[in-house]
């Protein structure tokens, strides 16, 4: 194993990522040049695959504070994370972060860490990343240059 479990999958995710690259950019697909696609690249290990919780679980010791949900609910932070939540109440699905994770890839939304009930370090970056966040937090009208 050339990096043991974690770092396989890693090589794996990257070596998948440089080859999509090669052939895309081999393809002969022209991007007009007012349109730019940014990508990035989360790596890392345990640390990264995403084991934030999305459902509140009242078994847990701690009654799922802290969960996605828990947030989302919470009136000390439900408006941090109201972009996060569609007028239905569910996970919003963005068209404009795309996101692929060991096979499972689309827009955006909760569902995207290392099981489908979780979220990583992906959500609130693609998000931010959407928005056009800037380091105060606060909403752009342009995207993040």
């Amino acid at each position: 194993m050339l990096f043991g479990r974690t770092g396989s999958s890693l090589s794996r995710i990257l070596l998948v990522g440089l080859a999509w690259s090669v052939q895309l950019a081999s393809s002969g697909l022209a991007v007009a040049a007012e349109k730019t696609v940014r990508v990035f690249i989360l790596a890392g290990q345990s640390n990264m695959e995403g084991a934030g919780q999305i459902r509140i679980n009242p078994k847990k010791e701690n009654k799922g504070a802290g969960s996605l949900e828990f947030l989302v609910r919470s009136p000390r932070t439900a408006k941090r994370l109201a972009h996060t939540v569609d007028k239905d109440g569910g996970w919003v699905v963005r068209d404009d972060v795309w996101i692929w994770y060991l096979g499972r890839h689309g827009g955006l939304t909760a569902g995207y860490g290392a099981r489908k009930t979780t979220i990583g370090p992906e959500f609130q970056f693609g998000h931010a990343v959407g928005l056009g966040r800037g380091t105060t937090g606060t909403a752009t009208p342009r995207p993040i240059s």
